[in-house]
């Protein structure tokens, strides 16, 4: 009988031999790998150090890269670069006669914060997680990342402003006057005042400001009309009381009693003068011109014994013709 011999298999060496080249070939790309991360740590460090009490590169305020400078630095720069304040920037024009006012922002209340607006741009990249933070410095210095300028506005300021403009234009408005100087009655016109409308010129300001625009407002000013508007009736009236003297009469003697005519001097008259203001239903004033009824009433009190008489019965019959009452006496 022939025996066979068996020849062992090559199977396990192959194995062993596949995982040793595939442990070669893994070795590169990990390699690389380690060393990647290595180096863009090492970058990150030292993009971290650089920046060390910096603000990151590509933050911008106004249009001023602030990346790489200091708190201090940044300041300067935005402060230089943001004019807009202290700049004669809004212009207000009187439509009624275009009288111009040029008024800086800072004097009508607006202030650049610039201490709060470098604090904020320094923030940037340093708030959050750390991936957070990485990703954040990573967009500011690949697209940029502006920051907007803190405007401080006072609204007191503003009103401070409004008034001063207020006391060049407000005119107050002047009531038509009597005017008698014991000879002649006379009377002053009436004139129209003007009150600038404050509160329109603040809503208008506020947008402009607000976007640090510059612009040209112009004023709404209002007519204030006079209460009393006209006294010609009135100084008609005064000319007719104390014009001339006024004589007194009986029109028919009283019994044999009889007064002779009497005359009130214009003096006299002048003296019992009374000119009031009268309000009409529509708020308006006029002047109403009478004469004192007491005084005038103590003055006639010298002729009442001469002029009393006794009431009397008054006497009739009836007419039957004509069917009518007739006065007998008095």
């Amino acid at each position: 009988m022939q025996m066979t011999g068996t020849t062992p298999s090559a199977e396990p060496n192959t194995g062993r031999s596949t995982l040793r080249n595939l442990g070669w070939f893994l070795i590169i790309p990990f390699s690389a790998l380690v060393i990647m991360s290595l180096t863009a740590s090492l970058v990150y460090t030292g993009y971290q150090e650089k920046h060390a009490d910096k603000i990151y590169t590509g933050v911008q305020i106004w249009g001023v890269e602030l990346g790489e400078m200091t708190v201090a630095e940044a300041e300067t720069a935005v402060a230089a670069a943001f004019p807009y304040p202290q700049s004669d920037t809004i212009r207000f024009v009187n439509p009624a006669d275009g009288t111009e006012w040029a008024l800086s922002p800072a004097e009508l209340g607006v202030s650049f914060d610039a201490a709060a607006t470098v604090a904020a741009a320094y923030e940037i990249g340093r708030e959050g997680g750390p991936s957070e933070r990485m990703r954040t410095q990573f967009d500011a210095w690949y697209y940029g990342h502006p920051v907007a300028p803190v405007v401080i506005f006072d609204e007191g300021q503003l009103d401070t402003a409004l008034a001063g403009l207020a006391n060049s234009i407000d005119k107050p408005a002047i009531d038509a006057e009597l005017l008698y100087d014991g000879e002649t009655v006379s009377y002053q016109p009436a004139e129209t005042g003007l009150a600038l409308d404050r509160a329109d010129a603040r809503a208008r300001l506020l947008s402009p400001i607000g976007n640090l625009n510059a612009v040209e407002i112009e004023l709404r000013v209002e007519e204030v009309l006079p209460a009393i508007t006209d006294t010609s009736a009135a100084a008609a009236a005064v000319e007719n009381v104390v014009g001339t003297p006024m004589t007194l009469y009986l029109a028919e003697p009283l019994d044999d009693a009889d007064l002779l005519p009497i005359e009130i001097t214009r003096d006299q008259l002048v003296r019992w003068l009374r000119i009031e203001t009268e309000s009409a239903a529509d708020g308006s004033l006029s002047y109403q011109v009478s004469l004192d009824q007491n005084g005038l009433q103590d003055w006639l009190r010298q002729f009442e014994d001469q002029l009393y008489r006794e009431p009397v019965r008054a006497r009739f019959y009836f007419d039957d013709p004509t069917q009518e009452l007739v006065l007998v006496e008095p």
